[in-house]
Parts: structure tokens; C-alpha cells; sequence
């Protein structure tokens, strides 16, 4: 079932994908701001660029052991103290 080969998606899919499209529109705006001296369309492919690059830096954490070592180092809820009074 975790066969590396049956996972893996065709090479057109990886680059017809969200971060595909993402990349070559944010690299169009950065181009056609440069070209046309469009401060405003170069800051956008700017971002959308560096946008992508988080996209892609989150979606490789592994992110279900990062939960699991959350629930294993939880401790219980702390008892409330019947000697102080509930905020009013």
C-alpha cells in the first residue's frame, strides 16, 4: 500500500497543480512589473513568490508528529483552587 511508486503523481499533474499556477502567475506579475516599470504588479509577484515559498515550507512539516508529540507532553487540566473566588 505504501508503494512509492503507485503515490507518485504523473508529470504533467505536478505541473498543473495549485503551486504551478501560483509560480507562473507570480512569476508573470514580477516579470511584466519589471518590463513595464508597474511598481504595483512587482510587488505582487514579489509576494505571491514568497507566498508560495511558505506554502511549500508548511506543507513539508510534518505536521500529524508535530500534533502527536503535542497530545504526548499534555498534561491534565490544573484542579481550580476552591480558596479564590471566579473572576466576576
Amino acid at each position: 500500500m505504501n508503494d512509492p511508486q503507485r503515490q507518485r503523481k504523473p508529470w504533467l499533474l505536478r505541473i498543473i497543480s495549485l503551486e504551478g499556477a501560483l509560480a507562473a502567475f507570480g512569476l508573470y506579475s514580477l516579470g511584466s512589473g519589471l518590463i513595464r516599470g508597474e511598481w504595483t504588479s512587482t510587488f505582487w509577484g514579489v509576494a505571491i513568490l514568497i507566498g508560495l515559498v511558505i506554502l511549500l515550507a508548511v506543507r513539508r512539516r510534518d505536521w500529524k508528529a508535530h500534533w502527536e508529540a503535542l497530545e504526548r507532553g499534555k498534561k491534565s487540566p490544573p484542579e481550580p483552587d476552591e480558596s479564590e473566588p471566579p473572576f466576576v
